[in-house]
């Protein structure tokens, strides 16, 4: 099942020629430390493409859903309007175009239950998180970030935090411990 929503994050960016058109409109300086290039991409995200989940009822019944059977970055870009799993997928490939290594990941509510390896079942999981990092960083540099709930860079729900999440990837699948939040200074 790994394997599979990597397929989809493949087939929904294509061959990322519209989320590299998107980057290449950021103003997103050379020189700029890794770390601040992919905050400019999920900044430019979060104020460029609105959330369909997050919408009032006057929003969405004045959407226009004529490209709902186009389940693509190109035209998500294009109607500036993403569901909350469309926006992490628009993230991995900015983050991806930037060169770092992004993956979706999945995790359970763990004040509902926790992710259960041995029941095979993708219901268990509650939310969809890019897990990123600079090429070469070893997995305690992940950074969890969660383009679709209007979140800021590198936080996610708490209700994800201090348990195991399922990376997924062409290989296979992984996990790892969704660290909470660092404390604002």
């Amino acid at each position: 099942s790994a394997k599979r929503i990597e397929a989809e994050l493949k087939q929904f960016l294509g061959n990322n020629a519209a989320v590299k058109d998107a980057l290449s409109s950021m103003a997103i300086p050379d020189g700029a430390p890794f770390s601040d290039k992919l905050r400019v991409a999920y900044d430019w995200l979060g104020a460029n493409v609105k959330n369909t989940m997050l919408m009032s009822a006057e929003e969405e019944e004045a959407a226009d859903d004529s490209d709902d059977d186009a389940y693509n970055a190109k035209t998500v870009l294009k109607a500036r309007e993403a569901s909350s799993r469309q926006l992490d997928f628009l993230f991995a490939g900015m983050a991806r175009a930037l060169g770092a290594d992004a993956r979706i990941a999945l995790a359970a509510d763990r004040t509902d239950r926790f992710w259960s390896k041995a029941f095979k079942s993708m219901g268990q999981f509650t939310y969809t998180f890019v897990a990123v990092r600079a090429p070469g960083e070893p997995d305690d540099g992940l950074v969890f970030v969660d383009a679709g709930s209007g979140l800021p860079y590198g936080q996610v729900p708490w209700r994800a935090t201090g348990a195991a999440a399922l990376i997924c990837s062409a290989k296979g699948s992984s996990s790892v411990v969704v660290p909470p939040a660092s404390p604002a200074v």
